[in-house]
Parts: C-alpha cells; sequence; structure tokens
C-alpha cells in the first residue's frame, strides 16, 4: 500500500514539474513571437543627447519643458509691444506744451449771482 501511495505521489511530481516546464516555454515562446513582431528600433545619437544636455532638457518633463517655452513667448511678445508704443510714440511730432494755472482763483470757476 505504501508502495503505490510513493509511486502516484512521484508520478504527480513529475507530471506537475512537466506542466510548470510546459507553461514556461509556451510563454517564452509568446513572448519570443511578440518580439519578432516588433520592427522599431531606437537610434540614438550622441550629439543629440548632448545638445539636449546643454539645454538642460534632459530630467524635465515635457510639461515643464511645454510651459518655460511659453513663459520665454510671452516675453518676448511683451517685448515686442513695449518695442512697437516706443516706435509709436516716436512718431508722434505733437507735444503740447502745459502751463500752469497762478492762484487758485485761476483753477477754480467762479459763478456770479
Amino acid at each position: 500500500g505504501n508502495d503505490v501511495f510513493i509511486k502516484l505521489h512521484e508520478e504527480n511530481k513529475e507530471r506537475r514539474a512537466n506542466v510548470e516546464r510546459w507553461c514556461r516555454e509556451e510563454a517564452m515562446r509568446k513572448v519570443e513571437e511578440e518580439l519578432r513582431e516588433c520592427t522599431f528600433q531606437p537610434r540614438t545619437n550622441a550629439s543629440e543627447i548632448l545638445v539636449e544636455q546643454l539645454r538642460g532638457d534632459i530630467g524635465q518633463s515635457l510639461y515643464d519643458r511645454a510651459m518655460e517655452a511659453q513663459a520665454r513667448r510671452q516675453a518676448r511678445e511683451a517685448e515686442a509691444a513695449q518695442r512697437r508704443e516706443r516706435e509709436m510714440l516716436h512718431e508722434c511730432t505733437f507735444r503740447p506744451r502745459l502751463v500752469a494755472c497762478q492762484g487758485s482763483a485761476a483753477a477754480a470757476p467762479q459763478h456770479r449771482r
């Protein structure tokens, strides 16, 4: 009775090992098949990486870079607006001369009855 139990137990262990091995091999086959379908291989260029490092873009999120670009654009636009306003004022030839009034009587209108 005991020999039959041991024999069945050993056969069961061997069957389990075979099933586990088959599952691992099947999983590896699926991965290899998926990888065969992948044709994209990134090309890295050392000079591009160097340029990014010099600009400080590495390690910075896309959002942060976009926000910095927006701030630079707004600064350029504000500077251009100020320059246009200066140019427009430079073209103005009329310069009014303001004369200060003497005494408070001239400054405030007088009413007669």
